[in-house]
């Protein structure tokens, strides 16, 4: 059987490692956020011409939509907002 922790003891819990956790997280999405900016503009800005080279454009694109918008529930590196603590 599961107790209910009282309320005492839930106020004594420290929650020190989730704020760390969380701030690793966000630096760990900025640096990601980086790379994948750095990725898109080689693509975009490449010398390169024909069938593949559009359709390597057109999946770079694509994805940066993707991550770009708040409202898909597919991949989104970092809420559009900022959580304080």
């Amino acid at each position: 059987m599961v107790t209910m922790p009282t309320r005492s003891r839930v106020e004594s819990w420290r929650f020190d490692h989730l704020e760390q956790a969380a701030s690793q997280w966000r630096a760990q999405a900025d640096r990601t956020e980086a790379a994948f900016n750095q990725a898109v503009q080689s693509i975009g800005s490449a010398p390169w011409e024909g069938t593949s080279a559009d359709a390597a454009r057109d999946l770079v694109f694509s994805l940066t939509a993707c991550i770009d918008t708040s409202t898909n529930h597919g991949f989104v590196l970092k809420p559009s907002g900022s959580w304080t603590f």
